[in-house]
């Protein structure tokens, strides 16, 4: 038999309260400074207050997050390179406060920078790292969930994180972070599934106008190569990468990590070498824009049906470099009254809810 449902129903009145439960749970993900969402910061970490090290951080970001929003959690990542890191645990708290404080304000006296908004958004405890392997895109995020949500009301956000203890000794964990510099850089990332390599070279210091090269090394001699170009490190028509190219035929450990938007072929020399030459354009909006390099050549010793093997990543990032939007004084002591300010500081994503 049908029933009917009307506006004073129970049926009715649980349906509206499960939808408006998720509109109320619903995450949102936002990362700051906005334009490393999709690629590493660049080789220049610090693991203080959070990874490597015990201290204290706070950080200043600028604009971070629309007015309103409530943080339910707190990320930070690994710089880009080679190495894997292995699990470990670490022990922290992460205070929040609003504020009104610029880049070029924020003292060197912890306590200065607090306003009457600062809150615990996570608890002193400690929390079990997972291990991330350098096969790894800027994707992975060392999270820290609110314990007491933080309702942001702007303009500016300031984060004062505290490490009190880590298991972390060697291989650093070093965080990626914005760092001013007035060069830019090339940084490898990652692991190749051959014996080849790829390395960069800037004529200058990677500056508008100036010549660089990315290159291959020992890979088979006399073989085609194809130097892949991208923008984005985080996902490829909608597939996450890094992405497993044993899938679709070439050996084990083989794997895209750039979402590739342009492609050069070349041969090898005698020597298995090759290079890709380009001249960075005399555009001042390219400065501390990032292209992302990966080089896929033929491995005739290959048995797989697709005889391709893969090098690491190249991340080469134009500068100057600056960090307008965030700013950060940090010590190695985590009971510190004052410490050191830099531009720039660690990349952070905040997880919010409306």
């Amino acid at each position: 038999m049908r029933t009917s449902s009307t506006a004073g129903s129970p049926t009715r009145s649980l349906l509206v309260a499960l939808l408006a439960q998720g509109a109320i749970v619903a995450q949102t993900d936002l990362v700051a400074p906005a334009r490393f969402a999709g690629v590493w910061g660049g080789n220049n970490g610090s693991g203080a207050s959070v990874a490597a090290a015990a201290g204290r951080t706070q950080q200043l970001y600028v604009a971070p997050l629309p007015a309103g929003v409530i943080v339910t959690a707190i990320a930070f990542r690994r710089a880009a390179g080679t190495i894997d890191h292995a699990a470990f645990q670490v022990e922290t708290e992460i205070a929040m406060a609003d504020t009104a404080a610029t880049p070029g304000s924020l003292s060197t006296l912890f306590a200065a920078n607090v306003t009457p908004s600062l809150g615990t958004v996570v608890a002193r405890r400690t929390f079990s790292i997972a291990p991330q392997p350098a096969q790894s895109s800027p994707a992975g995020w060392i999270a820290f969930p609110a314990s007491q949500p933080f309702a942001f009301r702007g303009p500016n956000a300031l984060l004062d994180v505290t490490c009190h203890a880590s298991t972390r000794t060697s291989p650093v964990l070093r965080l990626d972070r914005c760092f001013a510099s007035p060069y830019g850089e090339g940084v490898t990332f990652g692991r190749g599934c051959g014996s080849a390599t790829i390395d960069s070279r800037s004529a200058g210091g990677y500056l508008p106008t100036d010549g660089v090269t990315v290159s291959l090394a020992r890979a088979p001699a006399r073989q085609p190569a194809f130097l892949l170009a991208g923008l984005d490190l985080v996902d490829w028509n909608a597939t996450p990468l890094p992405f497993d190219l044993g899938n679709v035929g070439t050996q084990p450990g083989c794997a895209l990590l750039v979402a590739p938007i342009a492609r050069a072929t070349v041969s090898t020399d005698a020597n298995g070498a090759a290079l890709v030459p380009f001249v960075v354009p005399a555009v001042p909006t390219l400065a501390d824009a990032a292209v992302v390099f990966q080089w896929l050549y033929v491995d005739p010793a290959s048995a797989r049906p697709l005889a391709l093997s893969t090098t690491p990543a190249e991340l080469v990032r134009i500068g100057p470099r600056s960090c307008p939007d965030n700013a950060y004084v940090y010590a190695f002591t985590p009971g510190a009254l004052t410490g050191t300010v830099q531009a720039g500081g660690p990349i952070v994503r905040f997880t919010t809810r409306p």
